[in-house]
């Protein structure tokens, strides 16, 4: 069964995607609005405000993405910890400790999540790492480009990151998601 907070963001950024893009199409089609005169098109449409748009859709949908995957982590993990550890118990406090003073403020890349499923057990460490997760593949590249572009927004750089790459990109961190879930349920 799926975590029902992981389901929950993700029902969000999907939703986040499908308004963005309704929004592009309503645009789009006022800039061909027949009963709309040139002046209300032009002022409505010109390329520096859309192409401005698009960027800040972008960055936001990028800021967000990165979130869904911070939160399913944590939560997966919570999960386990909750239904394998006495509830109130001297562990479960000590590890829910461990986790929000070593993995707030990580970047979730690949080798955040390897060490952190190292930290349950390695053989799925190693099992992801090879078979689920492996280096280059779409899921590793999505995920680091996702966490790499949130970086420079976050510090005031420039970002490429395009709506289109983005959800191509979240199709493939659910996939990784899924799959690390999938490792704390044998």
């Amino acid at each position: 069964m799926r975590n029902t907070t992981v389901t929950r963001e993700q029902q969000k950024i999907e939703a986040l995607i499908d308004r963005i893009e309704r929004l592009n199409l309503e645009l789009a089609e006022l800039a061909f609005d027949p009963d709309l005169n040139l002046n209300t098109k032009i002022g409505a449409m010109t390329l520096d405000r859309t192409s401005e748009i698009d960027s800040d859709q972008a960055k936001y949908l990028c800021i967000r993405i990165s979130g869904f995957v911070e939160v399913s982590l944590r939560e997966i993990c919570k999960d386990y910890i909750r239904t394998h550890i006495a509830a109130g118990s001297p562990m479960e406090h000590y590890i829910n400790h461990q986790w929000s003073a070593t993995k707030r403020g990580k970047s979730a890349n690949r080798e955040m999540i390897l060490s952190l499923l190292l930290e349950f057990d390695k053989n799925w460490a190693d099992d992801f790492k090879r078979n689920k997760f492996p280096k280059n593949s779409n899921g590793h590249l999505a995920l680091n480009t996702v966490m790499e572009q949130r970086n420079k927004i976050a510090h005031g750089e420039d970002s490429n990151i395009t709506f289109a790459d983005l959800k191509a990109y979240f199709s493939k961190i659910v996939q990784v998601i899924e799959e690390f879930e999938k490792q704390f349920k044998p």
